[in-house]
């Protein structure tokens, strides 16, 4: 009986943080976004999302993405598909490039303008997931930033941020960044930040 009872909580407590999260891989089709040899962003980020979905919905949560495949989808049509699936909240996936060899590290966007709540949830969830993917990929990280990205801005319904998880023009990151082992570990870092926002923003209404 008492196993019955834990059991019966367990997936109580699963079903009370459960979220939508709308994952947007950046890019896709014509949009190759950062090209470097043969590693394009828009093939990575396609490959993060799904990693991060499988962690999501292992952990409860509905995942919906703006792309499931190697296609062109504007700007405008990833924000519609947001606000037309009800997201919770919005995590746009891409990876960095510079004139220079030397930059590194991981950025995360959110917009700071507008809805002075939908502003902090966007501060929180960056803030939560720098932590989450920093401390288990110890890539260096360049910080939490204002951004005027379309995709950050116009998800007016909902917390939004937009992640730059490293520098393909960086022969080391594009080298951690093709390894599916790091991958994975940077997928599942997204996935803890994200259920750790979730249950502490939309659960337990943490400040």
């Amino acid at each position: 009986m008492k196993k019955l009872l834990f059991l019966f909580f367990c997936l109580f407590s699963l079903s009370l943080q459960a979220a939508r999260i709308i994952l947007d891989p950046g890019h896709g089709g014509k949009d190759e976004g950062a090209r470097i040899g043969n590693v394009f962003e828009k093939k990575l980020t396609l490959r993060t999302a799904y990693l991060v979905k499988k962690e999501l919905e292992a952990l409860g949560h509905t995942v919906v993405l703006t792309r499931a495949r190697d296609l062109y989808i504007s700007l405008a049509s990833r924000t519609e598909v947001a606000s037309r699936r009800s997201g919770d909240l919005f995590v746009s996936l891409h990876y960095n490039s510079s004139k220079s060899g030397d930059a590194h590290g991981l950025e995360i966007y959110y917009y700071g303008k507008g809805d002075a709540a939908r502003i902090e949830l966007s501060r929180c969830l960056a803030t939560t997931l720098i932590r989450t993917i920093t401390g288990t990929t110890f890539c260096h990280s360049r910080g939490v930033k204002r951004g005027n990205f379309h995709v950050i801005r116009e998800t007016t319904k909902m917390p939004a941020v937009l992640i730059e998880g490293g520098f393909l023009t960086n022969s080391k990151e594009r080298t951690l960044l093709t390894t599916p082992a790091y991958l994975e570990k940077f997928a599942r870092a997204v996935a803890e930040g994200v259920d750790e926002f979730v249950l502490k923003k939309f659960v337990l209404g943490a400040s």
